[in-house]
This record gives C-alpha cells, structure tokens and sequence, in this order.
C-alpha cells in the first residue's frame, strides 16, 4: 500500500540522497534540518516537528484517487452546464451524452499538452465543441497540434494563440 511520506530537507550539502533513505528507512537522523510535509515547510525543534507530524493524516493513493474522481465528476459536471450556456447551438447537436463524451476527451487528452489547471482544461474543451472535438488531431489539424506541442509556450498562450489562429483561418463550427 503507497502512502505519501514526510522527508527531511537535507540541511548539509554533503549528505546524499542514501541518507535520506537511510532516514526514511530506520528513522535516525541526528542532523534534521526543516521538514517538507506536501509542500510546506516545518521549522523548529525535533519535538515541535514530531508533535505536528504526529497529528498528521497519511492520505493513501486509493483515498486520493477517490477524491480526484469526485473532483473530476463535479468539473465534468460544471463544464456541461457551461456549455449548454455558452454553447446551445452545439451543446443540443451533440446532445447530453455526446457533450459528456467530448468533455470526458478535454480531460483526458488536455494534460498531453501541459493544461492542468481547470481554466485551461476548460478552454481547452471550449476548442474542441467550437472547433471539433478532433480539431487538433490528422493533417488538418497541425497547425493546432504543433502549438499545443510548442514547450516554449505557456499553457495559457497556447490556448490564446489557438484561438487567435482559429480566428484568423475563420474556422466554422465543428471542423
């Protein structure tokens, strides 16, 4: 069963990474430096450390894959309502279960190119109901697919020049 572990920072630039194992392992460590508990910092005495990491919840990757399912379903659920609003023409073409479909795609396929946050996934799926769902995929869909795939752009500016670039060729709806 993975768990998520607490480690120590390493407070000497001499100490390898086998010391940090060799901590996580047997737990001696007699040269403790600030603690990293999922991205925040525990300064203090041992004792101090020790009674906060005490009190701490260890979030197994099964109860974490839950709570990113539900957070996914509500996001897909959001995502529908924001299409049937902005996107009625299109959200009744594809219906309830093709807008589902498309958005469970946008999800799906967003993180291949570096879009995790939900605005970007969300504008992301935008694309794909104005644009098709397919619209940066096969030959006529390069030039999408080379900005989605530029890793000097940020997510943001490839969601901007997408749209801008489908702007300019006036795509229509749905190709």
């Amino acid at each position: 069963m993975r768990h998520f572990r607490v480690f120590p920072y390493l407070e000497e630039a001499g100490l390898g990474s086998s010391w940090a194992a060799g901590v996580a392992r047997d737990g001696n460590d007699k040269k403790r430096g600030p603690t990293e508990l999922i991205g925040c910092i525990l300064a203090g005495s041992q004792e101090a450390k020790t009674e906060i990491l005490d009190k701490t919840m260890i979030i197994r990757a099964e109860q974490l894959s839950a709570l990113v399912q539900a957070s996914t379903a509500k996001f897909e659920k959001r995502m529908a309502t924001h299409i049937s609003a902005y996107f009625p023409d299109r959200y009744e073409a594809l219906g309830a279960e093709g807008t589902a479909d498309l958005i469970k795609k946008g999800v799906r396929e967003s993180p291949r190119f570096e879009l995790h946050r939900e605005k970007h996934v969300c504008r992301f799926s935008d694309l794909m109901v104005d644009l098709g769902a397919e619209f940066y995929e096969g030959p006529r869909g390069s030039w999408a697919h080379l900005i989605l795939t530029d890793p000097g752009l940020a997510p943001i500016d490839k969601l901007e020049r997408l749209l801008s670039r489908s702007r300019e060729m006036a795509l229509p709806h749905g190709t």
